[in-house]
């Protein structure tokens, strides 16, 4: 303390959690089971005689070291912070937290969620090692591609050029999205590098991610339900403590919110942004039957609305060159369930070949909010994880 000029009368208190180690620092009979810490036990009893230092014990829940040493629970986090009069650089001097100070909606902002889409997106388009990015709430997830050599691998580096640029589209973008509202402090982002082993733990990683972005986005939505009826934040989180899935989805009804799936699909399965290869229009008229619905190629492709006479458009997503015209398999339903238009065909299912006219534009980046656990996704995108294309 001489050392800092600060002047200090009588003993300085060591304050401990442990009442068996104040009792062995006070003890002055050595036990065989304390030899693993005899050196620390005499420097600390040498110190005791000298009267520089005296032990109090102090409970765990009080102790503000383990800030330092332990992982807390937010709670105990920011209470031991703020006695210990840590300030963090990035929070405006008016307090808050950013989406509180700039009054996001909640339990979600589509603004604000659209607008960290467009940072992802600026992100793959400058760089290019960058093949694919998955986006929840405030977090988003950056996968280099497993060859690249950006800044050499270096992970400091990686993380804080992606950080910034990132943080410096959001400040460029910002207007886009909320017009009436300035920006009124800088966001800022941190990150950390993460190097995984193959493509398959790769791929269980970003399937927890969205897993754990239904699971959240279902509890906020509840949890805010209950804020806005008039429960404190505290009464609400009580409320809501061991609750399962389909007790959430009870209360979500009481609220009117009569099926959890008919929220917007981005609240529930978080956003996607890749570089689309191409894009493929394909064209067809549908003469006979009566109106219903239609799947053209592969059964994971979404149904569309069609009539009798009417001009069908699909469009998805390639990975490959294609040609002027491509001969498809064209099924139409009368539904999602099955129903059939007009019988005929195995599975009584009205199915016909025809050469269809095809479009295709350059590749870009794009932002959808698809099903990334299902193995389908990445058939159908083999290129994101390099990986070869099933032949079906």
């Amino acid at each position: 303390m001489d050392d800092l000029r600060i002047k200090w009368e009588g003993p300085m208190r060591l304050y401990c959690d442990n009442k068996s180690a104040i009792n062995i620092a006070h003890n002055p009979v050595q036990h065989d089971r304390t030899k693993h810490i005899e050196i620390d036990r005499y420097f600390i009893k040498e110190k005791l005689e000298e009267g520089l230092i005296c032990m109090s014990y102090v409970s765990s829940g009080s102790q503000l070291a383990d800030v330092l040493t332990k992982g807390l629970n937010s709670s105990i986090f920011h209470e031991i912070t703020f006695k210990l009069g840590m300030e963090d650089i990035y929070f405006p001097a008016w307090g808050g937290v950013f989406s509180e100070v700039h009054e996001f909606i909640k339990p979600n902002d589509e603004r604000a969620l659209n607008l960290m889409n467009s940072c992802a997106v600026a992100v793959l388009k400058e760089f290019r090692d960058i093949v694919f990015a998955y986006g929840v709430s405030d977090e988003y997830s950056f996968i280099v591609k497993k060859d690249s050599q950006f800044y050499q691998r270096r992970a400091s580096d990686i993380v804080t050029t992606v950080a910034s640029f990132f943080a410096s589209m959001y400040v460029i973008n910002w207007q886009e999205f909320f017009q009436q509202k300035e920006l009124k402090y800088l966001p800022s982002f941190d990150g950390r590098a993460v190097c995984y082993p193959s493509s398959e733990i790769l791929r269980d990683y970003l399937a927890w991610r969205q897993v754990d972005c239904h699971i959240n986005n279902q509890y906020n939505t509840c949890f805010w339900e209950l804020v806005k009826s008039g429960k404190g934040k505290s009464e609400a989180q009580h409320y809501l403590k061991g609750t399962q899935s389909a007790e959430k989805n009870e209360l979500l009804k009481q609220f009117g919110i009569l099926d959890y799936n008919t929220l917007p699909v981005m609240f529930r399965q978080g956003s996607s942004v890749f570089w689309d290869k191409s894009m493929l229009l394909l064209r067809s008229t549908l003469r006979k039957g009566r109106p219903g619905k239609a799947r053209v190629g592969h059964p994971e492709w979404a149904a569309v609305d069609v009539g009798v006479g009417s001009v069908v458009n699909f469009e998805n997503s390639f990975s490959k060159d294609l040609k002027s015209t491509v001969k498809i398999e064209i099924q139409y339903l009368a539904d999602f369930g099955g129903s059939v238009l007009e019988s005929g065909g195995e599975d009584n299912v009205l199915k016909h070949e025809e050469e269809l006219s095809t479009e295709t534009s350059p590749k870009k980046v794009v932002a959808r909010h698809c099903n990334i656990i299902e193995e389908s996704f990445w058939r159908s995108h083999p290129s994101i994880l390099n990986e070869k294309r099933e032949i079906l």
